[in-house]
This record gives C-alpha cells, sequence and structure tokens, in this order.
C-alpha cells in the first residue's frame, strides 16, 4: 500500500495536470478581479477624503495654537499688571522716558 503512494507521487505529471492548474489559478484571479472592479471608485474617494482629513486636522491644530495662545494672554491680563502696562504701551506707541523701542514686523 505505502509502496503504491510513493510510486503515484513519483509518476511524472502530465500536460493536463498542469493546464488544469494553471486554469483553475487563472479562474481564481479572474474572480478576485471582478469582485474588486466596483471597490475602485470607492478607493479614489477614500484617498480625496483622506486628503481632506488630513486638512482640516492641519487648521484645527492650528486653530488650538491660537487659542492657547490667546488663553494664555487672557491669563497674564488678569493677574500680572506688568503684562497690562507692556500691552497698553504697545497698542498706543507710547514708551518711558529713554527708553528704546525696537519693532519687528512678521513676513506674511
Amino acid at each position: 500500500m505505502a509502496r503504491q503512494v510513493i510510486d503515484e507521487l513519483d509518476e511524472p505529471q502530465t500536460i493536463w495536470s498542469t493546464v488544469s492548474r494553471f486554469a483553475g489559478l487563472g479562474c481564481v484571479l479572474m474572480l478576485i478581479g471582478i469582485i474588486s472592479v466596483p471597490f475602485f471608485p470607492r478607493f479614489r474617494d477614500y484617498r480625496v477624503l483622506n486628503e481632506e482629513g488630513r486638512e482640516v486636522a492641519a487648521r484645527r491644530d492650528k486653530i488650538r495654537a491660537q487659542l492657547d495662545e490667546k488663553e494664555a494672554e487672557l491669563r497674564m491680563l488678569k493677574t500680572d499688571p506688568q503684562f497690562i502696562e507692556l500691552k497698553a504701551r504697545d497698542h498706543l506707541d507710547l514708551s518711558k522716558e529713554g527708553e528704546v523701542i525696537f519693532r519687528f514686523e512678521q513676513e506674511k
């Protein structure tokens, strides 16, 4: 019995067994292709939405940073008299006697 199984495994494969294996593989690949075709537009939509999501997240992070900056400034206005003086002098373009003021403009 065992000798018979070994003899069958040692037999050379015929051309038809090779053809049938390739045909089966081709059918499986074709089936995968047919199933995946309806999803291609969805992948494109997903990429567009993903890019929009990144842009929204970047804007959100920028607005959060501005909010944190404004909250810190508000806390300083409530608690620090020197900060209030500095802001008032900056807003009104005033300076103390003998003080030299340097202004640096940010490029936009």
